[in-house]
């Protein structure tokens, strides 16, 4: 039996090695679709720290009916673009606001309804970040 050549067999173990190498390196660098499915593209791997509230809550009706007033603030906490939909008595949600963080007075509070202020992250209308219900004493 002849001995193969020792230039041969170290070329090919040189191969293996780099095959094996990739695949472990695509091991150790892909994650299951979960992990990233709430990033930002592009976004470093943290959770954000989003907030979205409501002032006042419970909202104060005027004696004798009328409309309330609360303020909304929110921010995606980490500068990306956010949504906040209005959701209302089973009704389909409605664009309130789109910016990173801000707030705008929702001057029509009526008593008896129940509001839900959901912050989406980005403007796909996918992730929600955080919500806030509202409601009127």
């Amino acid at each position: 039996m002849k001995k193969p050549d020792r230039n041969v067999v170290g070329v090919r173990i040189a191969a293996v090695s780099k095959v094996v190498a990739v695949g472990l390196l695509f091991l150790v660098s892909s994650r299951p679709p979960e992990a990233v499915a709430g990033e930002k593209q592009g976004a470093a791997a943290h959770p954000t720290k989003a907030t979205l509230s409501a002032a006042p809550n419970p909202v104060p009706v005027p004696v004798g009916g009328g409309l309330g007033a609360t303020t909304v603030s929110w921010d995606t906490g980490d500068g990306s673009v956010g949504e906040v939909y209005l959701y209302q008595d089973g009704s389909p949600e409605m664009l309130f606001a789109r910016s990173p963080k801000g707030s705008q007075v929702a001057n029509w509070i009526s008593p008896k309804a129940t509001y839900e202020f959901r912050l989406y992250a980005g403007t796909q209308h996918l992730n929600r970040l955080a919500t806030v219900k509202v409601t009127t004493k």
